[in-house]
């Protein structure tokens, strides 16, 4: 291998390094799992949101029901007044009967409630359940994708680590001239090494003189005489 394939080299594996330490940027920002997390707090919120309401129905059916056991006590009070056979004045024995029936309103109508109120809750206890089953199977997925986070940023970072070791390797055998020239152009254009098709460059993709293409062929570090990067005529040319 010459100069001219070292820094081929040099520049396709320091692209490498580059697009796995970004790679790793990425990975460890989590932008998905953020995301997903922020939908988990979400989730969770609305689950206590719906427990609450749940809490608060279920003591409201706890009142109806107490108001209906009131009320049965009541009627049977009534009816014991009525045919206790105590009572002979017939104007009280109409003020109980109507007693008696306005209690029994009441009762059809706290049932009513209770019903409709029994309603609710099934309701929102099926809510309450879906929302939880929602949000464990998220947490699950949360906690996979964590762990495969985790995998896959070890992985990165051990890459990252070989390639550099090999970028060092392949440092030791570039001329310290020829590494500068090449830092020169990297710090003015991307891409400082251009592979070489047919007589053009790849760089700027112009026709390349003759002279140029003999130079090559003689010497290890030729630059393009159009846009200035050093051109490399790989084994396939």
């Amino acid at each position: 291998m010459n100069q001219n394939d070292y820094l081929w080299k040099f520049q396709e594996i320091e692209k490498s390094v580059d697009k796995e330490e970004k790679m790793l940027r990425k990975v460890t920002k989590g932008k998905e799992i953020s995301q997903k997390i922020g939908e988990h707090k979400g989730l969770k919120s609305e689950f206590e949101t719906k427990k609450g309401e749940l809490k608060e129905k279920e003591n409201v059916l706890r009142k109806l029901e107490h108001e209906h056991s009131e009320i049965e006590y009541e009627i049977e009070k009534i009816k014991d007044q009525l045919y206790g056979g105590k009572i002979n004045d017939l104007k009280q024995l109409e003020s109980l009967m109507k007693k008696e029936e306005h209690k029994k309103e009441e009762l059809n109508e706290i049932d009513s409630k209770t019903l409709e109120m029994m309603e609710e809750i099934d309701a929102v206890k099926e809510e309450v359940k879906r929302i939880g089953l929602k949000g464990r199977a998220l947490g699950s997925t949360i906690k996979d994708m964590l762990e495969e986070r985790k995998i896959t940023i070890e992985k990165i970072e051990k890459d990252i680590i070989e390639k550099k070791t090999k970028k060092e390797e392949i440092l030791k055998k570039i001329t310290k001239k020829n590494i500068e020239i090449y830092m020169d152009i990297k710090s003015r254009k991307n891409n400082p090494v251009v592979v070489l098709k047919g007589d053009v460059c790849m760089g700027c993709h112009m026709d390349l003189p003759v002279m140029t293409l003999t130079k090559l062929k003689k010497q290890d570090i030729v630059v393009c005489n159009n846009c200035g990067r050093i051109l490399y005529l790989s084994s396939d040319e």
